[in-house]
């Protein structure tokens, strides 16, 4: 995919992760201090932001950052294992499928940001982003059943395990339904406390 991994020298994304904090540093800082409200000689954390905070706030926060971080490396998981993903009912070609998670993982990160930010945008792209992957994979169901019997292939076979029994036929049913329910839920959660998160979060 892309060739980009195996045209690249190995000391190539050290000197960029070194370039990139450098630049960092004479901008924002550190980048979880940034997000975090925290500034980066006192200290000290925005008033405003520290007074209206929550647990639940914070943890949305983080939990967005870090699913859409693990997006942004997880296509190369798939890349390794060589398991198509199906989106709206198709199945993308490889660089589709890389940029879809590429985008994920920057409009997850983007929406945590928010979430830290007590920002309403946060809120909506939440929103937006959980009801597009609940028509996608209500879209995808009937894809589902080879892509759970691959996954449950390829995790054993990394794991050096034999598969049980019925293993395969159980991730073929379960998939589908945590999918489309996982992401119901979400929508609904968000959709019933989205009075607490106007009150909450600024416009």
């Amino acid at each position: 995919m892309l060739g980009i991994l195996n045209s690249s020298p190995f000391w190539l994304p050290y000197v960029v992760l070194i370039i990139f904090r450098i630049i960092l540093s004479k901008t924002i800082g550190s980048p979880g201090l940034y997000f975090l409200s925290i500034d980066n000689k006192s200290m000290a954390v925005d008033e405003q932001i520290h007074s209206q905070e929550t647990w639940c706030t914070i943890l949305a926060g983080a939990v967005l950052t870090l699913k859409g971080t693990k997006n942004l490396v997880g296509w190369l998981d798939y890349e390794v294992a060589n398991i198509s993903i199906p989106i709206f009912g198709f199945f993308p070609s490889d660089n589709i499928q890389i940029a879809m998670y590429l985008t994920t993982g920057f409009l997850l990160i983007l929406s945590g940001y928010w979430f830290f930010k007590l920002d309403m945008k946060g809120y909506f792209l939440v929103i937006a982003l959980s009801s597009l992957v609940f028509i996608s994979n209500l879209l995808s169901w009937n894809l589902w059943e080879p892509v759970a019997a691959e996954i449950v292939m390829k995790r054993r076979t990394a794991q050096g395990l034999s598969l049980r029994a019925g293993e395969i036929e159980f991730m073929q049913t379960f998939m589908p339904w945590a999918l489309v329910i996982g992401s119901a839920v979400i929508i609904l959660t968000l959709l019933i406390s989205y009075k607490k998160f106007k009150k909450q979060f600024s416009s």
